[in-house]
This record gives C-alpha cells, structure tokens and sequence, in this order.
C-alpha cells in the first residue's frame, strides 16, 4: 500500500476536521432539499420540469451561494455550483447532481418527503 502524502495527509485532515464541524448543518440542508416533492410536474415556460423541481434547483443553489459557490441557474434545466478555493489558482471544484425524483407511490411506512 502506498504511503500517503503529507500534503495530503493535512489536506484530508482539514476536511475530516470542516466535515466534523459542519455534519448537523449539513444534514439539516440535505432534509431540507429531500423535504421538497420534486418529482417532474407540469412544465411551465420558465420552469419545463415544473415548480416543485424549479423549488429544490433554488433551494439548492441558494445553499451552495451560501458557502461561496458562484452559482448559475440554467433555464431551470440544470445549475452549477463552483468553487474555487483561495489561493488554489486555477484548481476549481465543480458539482454534479440531480434534484428530481421519481413519484413516491404506494405502501411506506413513513412520510416519504420527510427524512426519519
């Protein structure tokens, strides 16, 4: 097995260390986008996949705005979120997703928006 960096040893312990530090905050803003029903609905001109999924591309976005990414919103297609972490140069980190879901359906045993 190879020995791992120390570069990359403090790297992976600053990250562990910010994970750690933010889990709650970051399971809060995941239920809050599984909270949203955003199964494909009527296509509207500005939203084509309709609201509830044009709700959960803001409320998405707006939470990666709110940890520095530039963000942009595609038609309400698809968005990015980028970040470029200071200092790094060029180095970027881009995010790839999807927020829709297929329609809930029948026999669960809880709500099915409404994580535990």
């Amino acid at each position: 097995m190879e020995e791992e960096n120390p570069v990359d040893q403090i790297r992976n312990e600053q990250i562990e260390k910010y994970l750690a530090s933010q889990r709650d905050n970051i399971v809060e803003d995941l239920f809050t986008l599984a909270r949203i029903p955003s199964v494909r609905g009527e296509a509207a001109p500005d939203k084509p996949y309709g609201e509830e999924v044009a709700r959960a591309l803001d409320a998405a976005l707006a939470q990666c705005e709110r940890e520095g990414m530039q963000t942009e919103n595609l038609g309400y297609r698809c968005g990015s979120a980028l970040w470029r972490a200071e200092g790094a140069g060029e180095k970027e980190l881009a995010l790839v997703a999807h927020l829709d879901v297929v329609p809930a359906g029948d026999g669960w045993s809880g709500k099915p928006f409404e994580p535990f």
